[in-house]
């Protein structure tokens, strides 16, 4: 997100040099100012183009039909567990279609928007978060995420960018825990009766 202020700053900048030029020179400079700016864009276009990650690309047709499936068989206010990555400390979001349940089905998960730490209500989210880091251990536990009102656990179709997963076997035997849905790579737990 920093191209935006950093940009307002260069466009900022560039308009004060202006001013102290005078307006023959002005006249001269501008096209090839402009030129300028039209190849830039060009050359900083085809360089983002070509960073496209595959990695980043987290929802799968698995994980549309499973969204269909919660949106039609669990409550409004459920509350799912994702997949979560911190890539800041106060920063996280989710690493697999899990990330996409609040756009399908409406429905909360433990992660929200990344620019959410900027509104209130943020400690919650954070509080779920690190919650979720109890899925990853050896001997997972959902006792703190039940404490904090989540209500299933989601597994997208396709591995997480992070590289850390959840052991959904580990996950089932735990008491309490029972797996809801389990179609084309996609599971749903439920968490706490």
């Amino acid at each position: 997100m920093f191209y935006i202020p950093a940009s307002l700053l260069v466009g900022i900048l560039t308009e004060q040099i202006f001013l102290f030029i005078s307006q023959d020179v002005k006249s001269q400079i501008m096209p090839v100012f402009l030129w300028l700016i039209v190849f830039s864009g060009f050359i900083g276009a085809h360089y983002r183009i070509t960073e496209i990650a595959d990695s980043r690309y987290l929802m799968t047709k698995q994980d549309q039909q499973a969204m269909s499936w919660i949106k039609n068989n669990t409550p409004e206010d459920a509350v799912f567990a994702i997949h979560t990555h911190f890539w800041l400390p106060n920063a996280v979001h989710g690493s697999d279609g899990g990330y996409w349940i609040p756009y399908f089905t409406r429905r909360q998960t433990t992660t929200d928007t990344m620019i959410a730490s900027l509104g209130p209500g943020y400690d919650i989210v954070l509080e779920r978060s690190n919650a979720v880091l109890a899925l990853y251990e050896k001997d997972p536990s959902v006792n703190e995420l039940c404490a904090l009102g989540v209500d299933y656990i989601y597994i997208g179709a396709k591995e997480p960018f992070d590289g850390k997963s959840f052991d959904i076997n580990a996950l089932k035997n735990l008491p309490g825990v029972e797996m809801i849905y389990d179609i084309d790579g996609v599971a749903i737990l439920k968490t706490c009766d």
